[in-house]
């Protein structure tokens, strides 16, 4: 059985003590027909600040399902699920959605970012989103210097520094999965639910993506799920849990 690993990780301000990602009693069923197929049953897991649990199974086992839950994109059936101390489950909408932008950072299997934005503005066109007027007043032009030299920051400690200002299309599929990986952290989350990152990727390129992936969860200290089905992926996370028809067992 392996044991978590514990890491050396302030807390910054605003953090609670306990665990980043807390999961308990976690239930979530779909429809079926005339029954219910129970896609997560009776979930706990917890994550801690600088740490990085890999979370494998099968296909259908209920992973993808359990970081939809995590990520405030399905609501369970029943349990609690707090971020950072926030429970998640008794927030609105519009809530969950405010913790999704500013607290939980997501990578998906998918790179899914925008063809006609090149990899800087992939990192702040939310900013600009969210803070349209942003421009026209001394605070907002220096909050908008401030985005962009994070972005370029992340870009650059991602390996991305001359290729900044290339759209997405000119990426590679390891520059476009490490750009999605800047984008994620651009709002410091106290979570990272990570997606498959390597899924097509050969092992060069895999190898690369998990070595800033391990670098970015240390320096940071940010609670990190990894779903993956990559046996070396697993294997270099703290740990492993895994899933199979909707039950999580410590490997």
């Amino acid at each position: 059985m392996n044991t978590a690993i514990q890491h050396e990780v302030r807390p910054s301000a605003g953090h609670h003590d306990g665990p980043a990602l807390n999961m308990s009693g976690v239930t979530l069923t779909f429809p079926d027909g005339a029954s219910l197929v129970t896609a997560v049953d009776n979930v706990n897991l917890s994550v801690d600040r600088g740490e990085l649990v890999a979370l494998t199974g099968a296909s259908g086992s209920g992973k993808s399902s359990l970081m939809a839950v995590a990520a405030t994109l399905i609501r369970p059936d029943s349990g609690l699920v707090q971020v950072g101390g926030t429970e998640l489950t008794e927030l609105s909408d519009g809530e969950q959605a405010k913790m999704r932008r500013e607290n939980i950072g997501i990578v998906f299997q998918q790179s899914n970012l925008v063809s006609s934005l090149t990899a800087l503005e992939q990192l702040t066109a939310m900013d600009r989103l969210h803070n349209p007027l942003a421009g026209f007043t001394a605070a907002g032009r220096r909050r908008r210097r401030e985005t962009e030299e994070r972005a370029r920051h992340l870009l650059e400690r991602m390996g991305l520094e001359s290729s900044m200002n290339r759209k997405a299309g000119a990426l590679s599929g390891g520059q476009r999965q490490r750009v999605n990986l800047a984008r994620a952290l651009m709002a410091s989350p106290e979570l990272l639910l990570v997606d498959e990152p390597t899924s097509a990727l050969d092992s060069v390129r895999t190898a690369a993506v998990m070595d800033l992936l391990l670098d970015v969860v240390r320096e940071q200290g940010v609670a990190t799920l990894l779903i993956t089905h990559d046996r070396d992926a697993a294997d270099r996370a703290d740990r492993e849990v895994t899933m199979d028809d909707g039950r999580l067992y410590i490997v």
